[in-house]
């Protein structure tokens, strides 16, 4: 019977061992999630787009000031020269890029608006670079669109 004992003493060791080191890690990844949120919150102008089959190159057109902004409540509103053009909600996930192979931040828009094209509701790969915030399509001949924060 002392075998038995020290089985079943072995797994829940082993059980609660497991269990520590999930909760240990899902609290890190939240805390990194939660400042990368913060870190984006606020109003980024477009500069360039760069993608498709042929590697097509946009970049952004003289008076036309076009501003993506992130809110602390979850919204985003897109402006065209002062003038709402997109909003809705967005929420941060994480996928597995068509770049890096690997699970990556990404974001979600949810437009309200009836005009957004299909394509802004999908899961788009998102970095920040100091000043510098990346939207990119997570799949193949996609886009990916540079913005600069403002101040």
């Amino acid at each position: 019977m002392k075998p038995l004992l020290q089985i079943c003493t072995m797994k829940s060791f082993a059980f609660i061992i497991t269990a520590t080191l999930l909760t240990a890690s899902t609290c890190t990844r939240q805390q990194i999630e939660a400042g990368f949120a913060q870190t984006m919150i606020g109003r980024w102008e477009f500069k360039s787009s760069m993608g498709g089959y042929a590697g097509k190159r946009i970049e952004a057109e003289t008076g036309k000031k076009l501003v993506l902004e992130f809110k602390p409540n979850q919204e985003f509103q897109k402006t065209l020269n002062d003038s709402v053009t997109e909003k809705g909600t967005y929420e941060l996930v994480k996928v597995k890029s068509i770049y890096t192979g690997k699970t990556d931040n990404a974001i979600r828009f949810n437009a309200a608006t009836a005009a957004a094209p299909e394509s802004s509701r999908l899961d788009k790969i998102i970095a920040l670079k100091g000043d510098s915030l990346s939207i990119s399509d997570n799949f193949y001949d996609g886009f990916q669109s540079v913005y600069t924060r403002l101040k």
